[in-house]
């Protein structure tokens, strides 16, 4: 008898809660309404996975969901096709397995967003270069690998290109990066070359859901009081453009930041010289681009950046592409500071291609796995 009043006592208690709650959360959400205003979202983890453009990776940051398919928002809403290895897709130039396939030249292009592209498929330039090679190579199939994603630094193409990318056996680098790298700029006493002090996880991003059941979370008036601590919307996750909640911002002191920018300049150098020898290393005769970097705005650090990969492909006989000079400074070129209309992809594309037939391909010659490619 006593046991039956308890567990009574307990449904009421339970029934009680809920109704209290139910109470609460349709008065609160009654409220926003009158006020036109709104809460926070707050995803769980398997919701943020299945919504975002990207899914975690074990040692890089985030990479792109294979087989999938978005639509950009922020420029030009391009349409992005993700292949089914991670990568942006090429369209007719896509790569179609891991291992070279005989009589084909294979290129493979690495940066941040300013290489994957943020128009169309068909408009971005890693495609316009396999079309416009097609056209004046007819007797070789070519394929391009657009490794290209929204927020990497030169750090994070380094560990792409030796955990991915290198396994596709290209024949051709080209490096379009370095902008993303003065993201990571702090003070001297925080800032680190591996930029731990600048990236945050996606595990970081979501710990604060992991404790909270799903049905929690659903409630605007609970999400309210999370809003209250401090806990960003989850949407900003899964925008197609936005990577800001994977890092941290700092502010330079004057009179440190000539020295934060030679740091960073050498940081950059040093990731770029490891490509390098991981490129060389795998495959010796390939051939490597590194390009300056087109920026409108015309930054004193970036100029010293490209200054640098001149004297870099020097040092190291690359082929330096003056992109930053050799693409008109035009406003209908970029839709802000370097991500390209398809007016300026169109030049992009055809400088490089233009590059690859003329200063690098004088002799292709073929054999059952690889192509010889001789300058």
């Amino acid at each position: 008898m006593k046991r039956h009043k308890l567990v009574h006592k307990l449904l009421y208690l339970l029934v009680s809660a809920c109704i209290c709650v139910l109470s609460v959360e349709i008065g609160f959400r009654i409220f926003l309404n009158i006020r036109e205003k709104d809460v926070i979202t707050v995803l769980s983890k398997k919701e943020v996975l299945e919504k975002a453009w990207f899914q975690p990776h074990p040692h890089l940051l985030y990479v792109f969901k294979p087989n999938s398919l978005f639509i950009m928002n922020g420029y030009k809403y391009g349409q992005f096709t993700i292949n089914q290895f991670g990568f942006r897709s090429t369209l007719d130039f896509d790569v179609k397995s891991i291992k070279k396939p005989a009589n084909t030249l294979r290129i493979a292009t690495l940066g941040g967003s300013t290489t994957m592209g943020v128009n169309d498929d068909n408009e971005i330039w890693p495609y316009l270069i396999g079309k416009y090679l097609s056209k004046n190579i007819q007797d070789k199939d070519v394929e391009i690998l657009n490794e290209g994603i929204m927020g990497y630094t030169s750090l994070d193409n380094l560990l792409d290109l030796s955990m991915r990318v290198i396994d596709f056996n290209c024949d051709i680098y080209v490096l379009y990066l370095g902008v993303n790298d003065l993201l990571p700029r702090a003070p001297l006493s925080i800032y680190r070359t591996d930029n731990a002090h600048f990236r945050k996880t996606l595990h970081e991003n979501l710990s604060y859901v992991s404790i909270f059941p799903s049905w929690l979370l659903h409630l605007k008036s609970f999400r309210a009081i999370l809003q209250l601590y401090g806990i960003p919307d989850s949407r900003g996750l899964v925008r197609n453009t936005e990577t800001s909640q994977f890092r941290r911002g700092f502010k330079v002191p004057d009179e440190e930041r000539d020295l934060v920018n030679e740091i960073i300049r050498q940081t950059v150098i040093r990731n770029i010289k490891s490509m390098v020898g991981i490129i060389r290393a795998h495959r010796p005769e390939a051939l490597i681009i590194l390009s300056s970097f087109y920026d409108l705005r015309n930054r004193q650090n970036l100029n010293n950046l490209n200054d640098d990969f001149m004297e870099l492909s020097q040092q190291k006989d690359l082929i330096f592409v003056d992109a930053a000079n050799m693409i008109p400074k035009e406003k209908d070129m970029a839709y802000d500071y370097g991500h390209f209309t398809p007016k300026g992809d169109r030049h992009m594309g055809r400088l490089f291609a233009d590059v690859i037939i003329k200063n690098i391909i004088s002799n292709v010659s073929t054999d059952k796995d690889h192509l010889t490619l001789m300058r």
